[in-house]
């Protein structure tokens, strides 16, 4: 992939975390997130692990049939960064690669004014895959 294809990616998925921004988010936006990533991932015939959290504080947590463990260590822009600079996540920043990993499926919970108070992560698919089912969903909860 070229450096101007990395390039546009990168600058779509922070278009993305910058347009799906919530007002404000509960513990029920939690779990109509959770179920509507579940209800896209069910008609596509996919099988995904779902995981959400707030303030540091797990609010919704799903894995679907033939999803394992390793479906729950789960970002996309980190990723593509990482594979235009040739310097991975897990170098630039010292961690054990066994333990941490930068693959799609995490995006952020943002709220207008106050900023990043969570995450919402998808693993089962590929990265791109598991990210853009993130944004379909958020898209169309948050009529963007």
């Amino acid at each position: 992939m070229s450096i101007e294809s990395f390039d546009q990616k990168m600058e779509m998925v922070k278009q993305e975390e910058d347009t799906l921004q919530y007002a404000s988010f509960t513990n029920e936006d939690a779990l109509e997130l959770g179920l509507k990533i579940i209800e896209l991932a069910k008609d596509a015939g996919q099988s995904i692990a779902v995981d959400i959290t707030k303030h540091g504080v797990q609010v919704f947590h799903f894995m679907m049939t033939g999803t394992t463990q390793i479906n729950n260590e789960c970002s996309y822009y980190l990723e593509i960064e990482g594979a235009k600079t040739g310097i991975t996540y897990n170098d630039r920043n010292l961690l054990d690669a066994s333990i941490y990993g930068p693959y799609g499926g995490g995006f952020p919970i943002v709220v207008k004014g106050s900023g990043m108070i969570g995450i919402v992560a998808v693993s089962g698919l590929t990265s791109e895959e598991d990210h853009d089912l993130i944004v379909k969903a958020l898209r169309s909860l948050l009529n963007k």
